[in-house]
């Protein structure tokens, strides 16, 4: 046999292996496509995609609600500090008058 020969041998058997490799691979993918739409494809009565939709407008919804109760509280906390800075110095002023 000649080198060439065996070339053509050893290319055409790496054509066949990837040719094969590649059917599986598809075989494959095509089973787990199929297998994600019998699951999107399921006896829900409401469509998989408005669902999701749904639930993402009432979670961003409690977010919003959340941010705002935050906030709130926050701002609440700032004067609370505030008042009791306020107490504090007056507190020392009283204090620092009744020292002789």
């Amino acid at each position: 046999m000649s080198e060439q020969v065996i070339i053509s041998l050893i290319q055409g058997g790496a054509t066949t292996l990837a040719a094969a490799a590649a059917g599986v691979f598809g075989l494959l993918i095509n089973r787990k496509v199929n297998g994600i739409r019998t699951q999107v494809a399921n006896h829900h009565k409401v469509n998989l995609r408005d669902d999701l939709d749904d639930k993402h407008e009432e979670n961003a919804d409690l977010l919003k609600t959340l941010a705002r109760d935050v906030g709130g509280m926050k701002s609440d906390v700032r004067l609370i500090r505030k008042t009791q800075f306020k107490q504090d110095r007056r507190l020392l002023r009283l204090e620092g008058r009744k020292k002789p």
